[in-house]
């Protein structure tokens, strides 16, 4: 009996409860999904260090982000290598970062332990030379050159 009014009263309720089932499973589902999964470990935030997400570190806080950074090499005619002479950094605001200590570190491939380090703090051209011409650091095995900030 399709055209019975109590056919459609009944068959209204039950297509409405079907759809409310429905949308409480997805809207679980969601949420479940939502869940997610953790990516990264050791994230520290606002600590006064490093933020750790597993694959790299940065550094949460600067003095001034417009500063630039120079390596230079120099070429030995002997050995036939260029060799890692100094890194400048320069443009630095003294207003920001006048007093501050300033540490570059040159890391080569494949370690997490710098091969060199140095640190200063600007002078009043607004710029820190640091020198690595007597570590005989060949540029080819050079990775990542950090600077930072204490």
């Amino acid at each position: 009996m399709e055209g019975s009014p109590l056919g459609n009263a009944f068959g209204d309720a039950v297509s409405r409860g079907r759809g409310k089932k429905s949308f409480l499973l997805i809207a679980v589902a969601a949420a479940l999904g939502l869940g997610g999964t953790v990516l990264a470990s050791n994230i520290t935030v606002n600590s006064g260090g490093t933020v750790e997400f597993g694959q790299g570190v940065a550094t949460t806080e600067v003095c001034d982000s417009e500063i630039v950074v120079t390596p230079t090499s120099t070429y030995d005619e002997l050995d036939g290598e260029f060799y890692l002479n100094n890194v400048t950094v320069s443009e630095i605001d003294p207003a920001f970062c006048g007093s501050v200590n300033f540490t570059v570190s040159v890391y080569a491939s494949g370690t997490a332990t710098p091969v060199a380090a140095s640190s200063g703090t600007p002078g009043p051209d607004t710029s820190i030379l640091f020198d690595f011409s007597m570590q005989d650091i060949g540029t080819s095995s050079v990775n990542n050159i950090t600077v930072e900030t204490n």
